[in-house]
């Protein structure tokens, strides 16, 4: 069991590097209900912390035919960056058989089932005596976060107007001076950029993520004045509070999870969506019996 209390070492003074998830103040301080004077949910012996996520794949590989599939997998976020995502230790709780996308509507109702199990586990539930715990345990199950792509992120690129733009229709005096602002506005871009992928944060490197967006945001105006803020724009104002919240982005960006649907996408299926479900189905419970 020791391996699942590591997160109870990790240092919790408001000017230590955050490295995870575990550093955030969600993990301090969630508390699983509105009562604020309840102690913290990771505070409390057999407390287990969960993401959810889900993303879909096609059967068919890289084949012109689709059939969408969906594993909804729970990620357990006691256990530490480095045994985290191995594939023993994810847990695969449903599959969506496809071959298309559900609808928001039919996914709760997928979803619906998941959560009625779940709270079951959010009071003290039981486990029978084995070989690490003779007289048994108590546990108690959330799920802290989920993890996704965001519809407008996934679709929208934060690109710059065309040459035929009127934009781009200067007089000769204000052409000259671009040169230097758009080195300055990329610059401000790229030094956000670095800090919100590091994989360690540091308050100071809060405040200087705001203020190089906050630049390039006001030289992004100046420079293209006609340009219409995207919803990826207003998300990143919020990175800061992120960082404070769960710690680095890295540590639950969804690019760490994705190459667990690779793991599944190239499972040989000989074109059968069937044959992939069982196999997914074979290979999650022997992972579980051993």
């Amino acid at each position: 069991m020791g391996i699942l209390h590591q997160h109870q070492q990790s240092p919790t003074s408001k000017g230590s590097p955050k490295c995870d998830v575990w550093d955030g103040l969600v993990w301090r301080c969630f508390t699983g209900t509105i009562n604020i004077n309840n102690p913290p949910f990771m505070s409390i012996p057999g407390a287990l912390a969960f993401s959810i996520y889900v993303d879909w794949f096609n059967a068919h590989g890289k084949s012109t035919r689709l059939a969408r599939i969906g594993p909804i997998m729970l990620i357990y976020l006691n256990f530490p960056p480095s045994e985290r995502l191995k594939p023993e230790n994810v847990y695969v709780a449903a599959i969506i058989p496809g071959p298309k996308e559900p609808t928001a509507l039919q996914l709760n109702y997928l979803l619906m089932l998941l959560i009625k199990g779940l709270k079951e586990l959010w009071q003290d539930y039981h486990f029978l005596p084995n070989s690490t715990c003779p007289s048994g345990s108590f546990i108690c199950v959330a799920i802290l976060t989920a993890v996704a792509d965001v519809a407008a992120m996934r679709h929208q690129q934060m690109s710059l107007d065309g040459h035929s733009s009127p934009n781009t229709k200067r007089k000769m005096g204000q052409a000259e001076e671009l040169p230097n602002e758009l080195t300055k506005n990329t610059f401000h871009l790229i030094s956000a950029i670095n800090i919100a992928t590091s994989w360690t944060v540091l308050m100071d490197d809060m405040t200087a993520f705001a203020e190089h967006w906050n630049k390039f945001g006001l030289s992004n105006q100046h420079l293209f004045p006609k340009q219409k803020s995207k919803p990826n724009h207003h998300f990143s104002d919020h990175i800061p509070e992120l960082f404070q919240l769960w710690g680095p982005a890295q540590a639950l960006a969804t690019w760490v999870y994705e190459h667990l649907i690779g793991v599944f996408a190239k499972i040989p299926t000989d074109n059968k969506i069937c044959t992939l479900i069982n196999k997914i189905d074979i290979f999650t419970l022997i992972k579980h019996m051993n």
